[in-house]
């Protein structure tokens, strides 16, 4: 605050919020970065979300319109 009274730098906080949200972004981007540059952690992740993916599968689901060619046909 006395550094933007020393030099008449105007809206203050706007400044300071727009440089609490860049560090505040500055830890996610390193955080993605180690992960994709660091082989282990980068292992760990996919091995994560290949694990995850297999419970996102939607269940088997069946064709009504074979189902009816079947009834039709007498099989």
């Amino acid at each position: 605050m006395v550094i933007s009274v020393a030099f008449g730098i105007k809206h203050v906080v706007g400044l300071i919020e727009a440089l609490f949200e860049f560090s505040a972004l500055h830890s996610c981007f390193n955080t993605l970065i180690m992960i994709m540059t660091i082989g282990p952690y980068k292992r760990t992740i996919l091995s994560l979300f290949s694990k995850i993916k297999c419970y996102l599968k939607p269940p088997n689901q069946v064709n009504i319109n074979q189902i009816n060619v079947h009834i039709n046909n007498g099989s």
